[in-house]
């Protein structure tokens, strides 16, 4: 049974997305399973001042596994 080029290049669009998905789903599970920092203060300033940087990394992280998953996403419905 020969493919055709078509074919091919649909396979390997399939499967470039599908790593990507896999991808997503390994990254976000290795972010859920990350210790948690809680940190608290009586200052109400100081305690939001600090905990600024660490919302702003998980706001990057996340909106890094929401692109990821939508590029994976459109990568394996152009393959099929």
């Amino acid at each position: 049974m020969k493919m055709d080029r078509n074919e091919i290049v649909g396979l390997v669009i399939l499967t470039i997305g599908l790593v990507f998905l896999i991808l997503t789903f390994y990254m976000a599970f290795l972010f859920l399973i990350e210790d948690l920092n809680i940190i608290t203060h009586p200052d109400l300033v100081k305690s939001l001042g600090e905990i600024l940087g660490p919302i702003t990394e998980a706001i990057i992280r996340i909106m890094f596994l929401g692109v990821m998953g939508w590029i994976g996403s459109l990568t394996t419905i152009r393959g099929m």
